[in-house]
C-alpha cells in the first residue's frame, strides 16, 4: 500500500511534469509564431537586404518600401500605416515576423494576384452604419453618424454605379437593421464585397484621422482588444483579400481627403467576423474632434470622402477582373506569383 506522503510526492511531480510540457509547448509555438526572418522574406521577395535604424528595419524594392517596428506592430507599406497582428521580435541581428503576419498581410500585399484568385468581383454591398433608433455616436455639436454614413454611402454607390458596378444596400434610409441582419442581406445579395461605413468618436478631442478595419487572425489579438480569440470565423476565410481591400480603400480615402492616416486595423466586429466575402469597416473621421466634425458636416468633404472609398473598392475589383481574365485565358490554370514558396 503507497503512504498518502508518497502519493503526495507523485502528485507534485506528475504536476511539475505537465507544467514543463506546457511551458515548453508555448515557447516551441512561440518560436513556430516568428519563424520568419526578413532576411529571407527579403530574398524571396526580391527586396535588398533589410536596413536596420535603431528601433526600425526597413526592405526596400524598386516598387515596394516597407518600413516595421522592432517590438510594434506598426507597418508601413510604401506610406500607408498597416497594423499586424503580432508584434515584430528582434532576437539578435534577426528581425522575426510573425507567420499570419507574412501570410495574410506581406504576401497579399507584395503578391496582391494570389489573395484574389478566387474572388468575385460582380455585386458590392455598402452598409451605411446604424440608423433608425441606433443613432451610433453623435458629435460635439450633434452630428448624428447614422445621417453622416447614410449620405456618404449613397454618394459611394453612385460612383461605384456609374462604373457599372452593381451595388445593394444594407439600408437604404433611415431604418434600423441589426447587425445580424446586415450580414444575412450580404449573403442573400451574394455579396463579392462588403464595405461598412462609419464615423468614429473617443473621450479625447484631439484625436482626428482615417482608420479602416479588417479581420483579425484566429489566436491574435485586435488592435482595439487585448482579448485573443483562437476560433476561426466566416470572415478569416477571406483574410488576404481582407487586406488587399482594406489597404486599396484606406489608401484611397487618404489619398482624396489628405486625413491624417491611423492605419488599417483589425478587429472582429460583428459585420467583418461573419462576412463570407472580401469586407472592409471604414471610419471616417472623428465627430468627436470639432474640425473633423465640421468637416464631416460639409458636403464637399463627404464627396471626397466617398470619391476615395469608391477609388479603393475599384481598384480592388480591377484587380480580381484582371486575375480573372488571364485565368480564363489559360484555361483557369494555377499561376505562380511567388518568388519562391515562404
Amino acid at each position: 500500500m503507497i503512504s498518502s506522503a508518497r502519493l503526495t510526492r507523485i502528485g507534485w511531480l506528475l504536476l511539475a511534469v505537465c507544467v514543463l510540457t506546457l511551458l515548453s509547448t508555448a515557447v516551441w509555438g512561440a518560436r513556430a509564431q516568428y519563424s520568419r526572418d526578413l532576411r529571407k522574406i527579403a530574398a524571396s521577395y526580391g527586396f535588398a537586404p533589410p536596413v536596420s535604424n535603431d528601433r526600425t528595419v526597413a526592405l526596400n524594392s524598386s516598387f515596394t518600401k516597407m518600413i516595421l517596428e522592432e517590438e510594434g506592430r506598426r507597418m508601413h507599406f510604401n506610406g500607408v500605416l498597416i497594423w499586424l497582428n503580432g508584434v515584430v521580435a528582434r532576437a539578435g541581428n534577426s528581425w522575426l515576423l510573425m507567420d499570419q503576419d507574412l501570410r495574410n498581410i506581406v504576401h497579399p500585399l507584395l503578391r496582391p494576384d494570389s489573395a484574389v484568385e478566387d474572388q468575385g468581383s460582380r455585386i458590392v454591398v455598402l452598409d451605411a452604419g446604424h440608423g433608425g433608433k441606433d443613432q451610433g455616436t453623435r458629435g460635439i455639436r450633434r452630428t448624428l453618424e447614422k445621417k453622416v454614413t447614410m449620405d456618404i454611402a449613397k454618394r459611394v454607390a453612385r460612383k461605384l454605379q456609374d462604373s457599372q458596378v452593381v451595388v445593394q444596400m444594407t439600408r437604404a434610409d433611415d431604418t434600423y437593421v441589426a447587425l445580424s441582419e446586415r450580414c444575412q442581406k450580404a449573403q442573400r445579395y451574394g455579396a463579392d464585397v462588403f464595405v461598412s461605413i462609419h464615423a468614429n468618436s473617443t473621450a479625447d478631442p484631439l484625436v482626428s484621422g482615417m482608420e479602416s478595419f479588417v479581420m483579425t487572425s484566429p489566436g491574435c489579438t485586435g488592435t482595439i482588444s487585448s482579448r485573443p480569440d483562437p476560433r476561426s470565423y466566416a470572415g478569416n476565410r477571406k483574410e488576404p483579400a481582407n487586406m488587399l481591400l482594406g489597404y486599396y480603400v484606406q489608401k484611397g480615402v487618404l489619398s482624396c481627403t489628405g486625413a491624417l492616416d491611423r492605419g488599417v486595423k483589425r478587429a472582429r466586429f460583428e459585420v467583418l467576423r461573419n462576412m463570407d466575402c472580401a469586407a472592409v469597416l471604414v471610419e471616417c473621421g472623428f465627430l468627436s474632434n470639432a474640425r473633423e466634425e465640421s468637416m464631416l458636416n460639409d458636403p464637399r468633404y463627404r464627396e471626397a470622402v466617398a470619391n476615395g472609398i469608391a477609388r479603393g473598392v475599384l481598384t480592388y475589383l480591377s484587380r480580381v477582373r484582371s486575375v480573372q481574365a488571364d485565368l480564363d485565358r489559360t484555361g483557369r490554370k494555377a499561376r505562380v506569383t511567388d518568388h519562391g514558396q515562404m
